[in-house]
C-alpha cells in the first residue's frame, strides 16, 4: 500500500490490504455465522405460520425474540460464529501453510501424489507494454470446499500468498473436477471438513484426487485446528512486489467449443466491483449479509467480499440443507435479519412469491437491496417484488465471469417513469458501473448492437491462451465483446435483446449449448446430438434444455426405437439411462430437461443443424396445465400425479414416470417438493409418483409399526379411507424428528411424516399425532440430489 494513500485513508486495490484494515477496526466483531441453529428455529416458523389463531405474526415475534443468544447479528443455540480476530489469525496461518507447500515444503495436513518432484522457479509471461514488463505466471491452487468460514479463509490465504485461486465445487461430478484441475495446472487444492459437512459432503469432499493418473497435491485445513500465534508476517504483499500477479482467479465457464474456458480475473476488477457499491449503496455495520450462491457462480465472490471487506456480519446456512430446500429462504431471511440478498430470477419467481403476503412482514422491515443478477429480469416479476417489498432497493445487475461479475446496473426505481414512454416485457439492464465503459457496435439498426466493455472490471484472457505463451494486448484486453445485444432507450438505459450465438443463461449460469451436445456424442449408444433452450411462455424466467438424439447403428435399438409399439416406453428408458450418464460428466445445470429420439437431425442447406426448426418444434407450452379436479383428492397417488404435472408444466404423467426424464430441474423439484411439504431430496430418491408414495407408505415410524407389504391397490384402499375425512383441499406432508435407531442415515435424524389436514394436527415430543387420520407414521428418507 502507498504510504501517502494510507495516510489519507484512500482504498486500495488490494484485497489482503482492505481485509485487515476492516479486520483491525473491531477484531471481537462477529464476522461469520455458520447457521446451523437457525434451520430449527425457520421449521418452528413453518409450523406457527400454518396456525390461523394468530394472524399478526405475534407467535412468530414471541419465538424469535425468545430463541435468540444475541441480539445483532441474530445468534441461535447450535449456530457458530466466529470473529474477524479469528478469520484474520487464520488467514495469517493458512496463508504460511500454502507458501510453504507451494516452495516444496511439508505439512501435516498435506497428502502428497506418488513420485511428486519439487520444481524450483516461476514461469513468466511477456506482455507487450511500452517498458516491455514481464509478469509472473502464477500457482494455480484449488479451493475444495462449500461455503462456509473455510472456504472464505482459504481465499484470503491464496490472495495473501500472491498466487491464483480456483473454485472447485463440491456439487460438480467427480470427472468434472478432476478435468478441471488438470487443464488448470492445479498445484495444490486444499479441502476441509465444515462445521457444517454431512453424510454427502463429507463423501464429496473425499474426491480421490489421485486417481485416473491425475497428481494433486492435497492440503487439509479446518478452523478447528487453527492455533492463533502472534508473530509477524513473513510474507511480501501481493500489490508491493517487483512483479505483480496477472491474474488472482480462475473460473471455468461453459465453452462454444464443447470444453469449460478458464477466465483469468483481476483483484482490480473484483475491487471495483466492490468500491462501486460501497459508494452507490454503501454496507455498513448494522447491515447482515447472506453468503447461499454456489462457488462455481461469480456471484459468490461479492457476497462474501462485500461482508469481510466492510466489516458487517455474515450469515452461512448449511449448503447441503439449503439446496435440499431452497424454500427455507424466506425463514432465513426473517431468522437473521438479512438486509442484502442476491439471487437469480428464475429462482426468486419460483420461491419468493410463493409465500403469503403475511408471512414477508418481518422481510419488509429488514430487507433493504434486493439485487437481481444472471438473467433476464422480467417485467411481471418485477412488479412482483416491488408489491412484496415496497420499501426495498431492486437493482438489475448486468456482467459476466469476464467483467468480474458486473459491469452495468439499473435502479428499478427509475422503472416507472421509463414505462410511462417505453412498452418493455423485461427490466433495462442499465449504464456501466464506475471505471467500466460500454459500447455498443451497432449492425445496421441505429441504437442497437453488440454490448462491448472495457474498462477495470475486464479478465486478462482465457487460461489456455495465456499459458501458451505471450498476451498481445497488454496486461488486460482493449475490450470484451460480449455476444449480447442490446438497444438504447431514450432514458440513456440500455435493454439487453437477445444473442445471435447459442449460449445461454439457466438458473444464473452461463451454458453453451455446444458443451451440451460434445458430452452427449460421447455416449456410445448416440451418434448425434443437439440441444436447444425453450422458454415457456407464461413465464419469461423459466428456461429448460431440450435434448435431439441420435442413436447410432443399433439394430436392435433402432428396432425397438422406431419400430415397437411400445416406443414411449423406450424413449423413456433410454432418456433415463443417458441422463444418468451426463450426470456423471456435467454439473446439475447443464443436464437436458426433455429428451427426444430422432432419426436424423435437421439440416440446412449448408449441411448444418438447423436450431431454428428444432426450436420452432420445442414449445413446452403445447401441454398445458389441467385444472385439478377435487374429487382426486380422494386418492393420494393423484394427488401426488398433480402435483408432478403442475411442477413439470404437462397434462398427465404415469405412475412410473420418471420426473427428471420428463423435464424436471432443481427448482421444479423445489416447487414440487414445497407444493407435498416434503423434503426434495426424497424426490432424488424416488423420482416416480408410485415410488414416492411407496417410500412414504412403507417406511416405519417412531414406534416401530409398519405398513404391511400390500399390493398397490391395498396401499390406496387405506389412504382413501383415511383422506375421506380430510377437507377437499390439497394434502400437506407435515415433517417432525423421529429416532435414527432404524439404521437409515440422514442429514440429522429421521423425519417421520404423514398426509394431513394442517387444520387437524397436532405435536408432541416424541411422533406427530394426528386426530382425524390415524396412519401409521411414514417416514421420509432421502439423502441424493441438491439445488443446481
Amino acid at each position: 500500500m502507498n504510504p501517502a494513500q494510507e495516510a489519507r485513508g484512500e482504498p486500495c486495490r488490494c484485497i489482503s490490504h482492505e481485509f485487515l484494515r476492516s479486520a483491525s477496526v473491531d477484531p471481537g466483531r462477529i464476522a461469520v455465522v455458520h447457521a446451523r441453529g437457525g434451520l430449527r428455529i425457520c421449521r418452528e416458523l413453518r409450523e406457527a405460520s400454518r396456525r390461523e389463531d394468530d394472524p399478526a405474526g405475534g407467535d412468530e415475534e414471541r419465538l424469535l425474540e425468545s430463541s435468540r443468544e444475541c441480539a445483532f447479528p441474530p445468534v441461535y443455540s447450535g449456530d457458530v460464529c466466529f470473529t474477524y480476530g479469528e478469520v484474520s489469525s487464520a488467514v495469517e496461518s493458512l496463508s504460511r501453510r500454502i507458501r510453504r507447500v507451494l516452495d516444496g515444503g511439508d505439512d501435516p495436513g498435506l497428502v502428497r501424489p506418488k513420485g511428486y518432484i519439487y520444481r524450483e522457479g516461476d514461469p513468466e509471461i511477456q506482455i507487450s507494454e511500452p517498458l516491455g514488463a514481464s509478469r509472473r505466471m502464477l500457482q494455480i491452487v484449488g479451493v475444495h470446499i462449500a461455503p462456509s468460514v473455510e472456504y472464505i479463509v482459504a481465499v484470503l490465504s491464496i490472495l495473501r500468498c500472491g498466487e491464483a485461486f480456483l473454485p472447485l465445487d463440491p456439487s460438480w461430478p467427480r470427472e468434472r473436477l478432476l478435468s478441471i484441475a488438470a487443464r488448470s495446472r492445479t498445484e495444490l487444492v486444499i479441502r476441509c471438513e465444515t462445521s457444517f459437512c454431512t453424510d454427502r459432503s463429507r463423501q464429496s469432499n473425499e474426491t480421490d484426487w489421485s486417481a485416473d493418473g491425475h497428481k494433486f497435491s492435497v492440503l487439509c485445513f479446518s478452523m478447528g485446528s487453527v492455533v492463533a500465534e502472534n508473530v509477524a508476517s513473513v510474507l511480501d504483499w501481493p500489490c508491493e512486489t517487483q512483479k505483480p500477479r496477472l491474474f488472482c482467479y480462475l473460473m471455468y465457464t461453459s465453452g462454444s467449443t464443447g470444453k469449460p474456458k478458464g477466465v483469468c480475473g483481476t483483484e482490480i476488477g473484483l475491487v471495483n466491483r466492490f468500491l462501486w457499491m460501497q459508494q452507490l449503496f454503501p454496507a455498513c455495520r448494522r447491515d447482515i449479509l447472506l453468503f447461499k450462491t454456489p462457488i462455481s457462480f461469480i456471484d459468490h465472490l461479492q457476497e462474501f467480499l462485500t461482508a469481510i471487506l466492510s466489516c458487517t456480519s455474515l450469515i452461512i446456512p448449511p449448503f447441503d440443507y439449503w439446496k435440499a430446500d431452497p424454500f427455507y429462504l424466506v425463514d432465513i431471511l426473517k431468522v437473521y435479519c438479512i438486509s442484502r440478498l442476491v439471487i437469480v430470477p428464475s429462482l426468486a419467481r419460483a420461491i419468493l412469491p410463493s409465500y403469503e403476503r403475511s408471512q414477508w412482514a418481518n422481510v419488509q422491515k429488514t430487507l433493504r437491496l434486493l439485487v437481481l443478477s444472471g438473467e433476464v429480469l422480467s417485467l411481471s416479476l418485477w412488479k412482483i417484488l416491488h408489491k412484496l417489498l415496497p420499501g426495498t432497493i431492486i437493482l438489475n445487475l448486468y456482467g459476466s465471469t469476464e467483467v468480474s461479475g458486473d459491469c452495468m446496473y439499473f435502479d428499478c426505481s427509475h422503472l416507472p417513469k421509463i414505462l410511462e414512454t417505453e412498452a418493455l416485457s423485461s427490466v433495462p439492464i442499465g449504464v456501466p458501473i464506475s471505471n467500466c465503459d460500454i459500447n455498443l457496435l451497432q449492425q445496421g439498426i441505429p441504437g442497437e448492437g453488440e454490448i462491448c466493455v472495457g474498462g477495470s472490471c475486464l479478465f486478462v484472457g482465457y487460461f489456455d491462451d495465456l499459458s501458451h505463451g505471450i498476451l498481445s494486448k497488454g496486461p488486460t484486453p482493449l475490450s470484451f465483446e460480449t455476444g449480447d445485444f442490446a438497444k438504447c432507450l431514450q432514458s440513456g438505459d440500455l435493454l439487453f435483446i437477445g444473442r445471435k450465438d447459442r449460449t445461454i443463461k439457466v438458473n444464473g449460469q452461463r451454458i453453451a449449448l455446444e458443451e451440451i451436445e460434445d458430452a452427449l456424442r460421447e455416449h456410445p449408444e448416440v451418434s448425434d446430438a443437439a440441444v436447444v433452450s425453450v422458454r415457456h411462455e407464461e413465464s419469461s424466467d423459466q428456461i429448460y434444455l431440450k435434448a435431439y438424439i441420435v442413436l447410432t447403428e443399433n439394430d436392435e435399438i433402432q428396432e425397438k426405437q422406431f419400430s415397437s409399439f411400445d416406443k414411449k416406453t423406450t424413449d423413456k428408458c433410454l432418456a433415463i439411462s443417458i441422463r444418468s450418464w451426463l450426470v456423471r460428466k456435467l454439473p446439475p445445470f447443464m443436464i437436458p430437461n426433455f429428451y427426444s429420439f430422432v432419426e436424423s437431425l435437421p439440416k440446412s442447406s449448408s449441411g448444418k443443424v438447423n436450431y431454428t426448426i428444432l426450436g420452432r418444434s420445442s414449445s413446452i407450452s403445447e401441454h398445458p396445465m389441467k385444472e385439478f379436479d377435487e374429487s382426486q383428492c380422494s386418492d393420494h397417488l393423484q394427488i401426488i400425479k398433480q402435483a408432478f404435472c403442475d411442477s413439470l408444466l404437462i397434462e398427465e404423467i404415469n405412475d412410473h414416470d420418471d420426473f427428471f426424464s420428463l423435464g424436471g430441474s432443481s427448482i421444479s423439484a423445489a416447487l414440487l417438493a414445497h407444493k407435498l411439504g416434503i423434503d426434495m431430496r426424497l424426490l432424488y430418491r424416488f423420482p416416480s409418483p408410485v415410488g414416492l408414495l411407496d417410500a412414504l407408505v412403507d417406511r416405519k415410524g417412531p414406534l416401530g409399526t409398519a405398513f404391511l407389504p400390500d399390493d398397490l391397490q391395498t396401499k390406496r384402499q387405506k389412504l382413501d379411507n383415511s383422506a375421506k375425512e380430510v377437507s377437499a383441499v390439497q394434502p400437506k406432508v407435515l415433517v417432525n424428528s423421529d429416532d435414527s435407531s432404524h439404521g437409515i442415515r440422514s442429514l440429522r435424524q429421521l423425519d417421520s411424516v404423514k398426509f394431513s389436514d394442517p387444520k387437524t394436527a397436532a405435536f408432541d415430543d416424541h411422533s406427530l399425532q394426528l386426530s382425524k387420520l390415524n396412519l401409521p407414521s411414514m417416514v421420509a428418507v432421502g439423502l441424493a440430489g441438491g439445488m443446481a
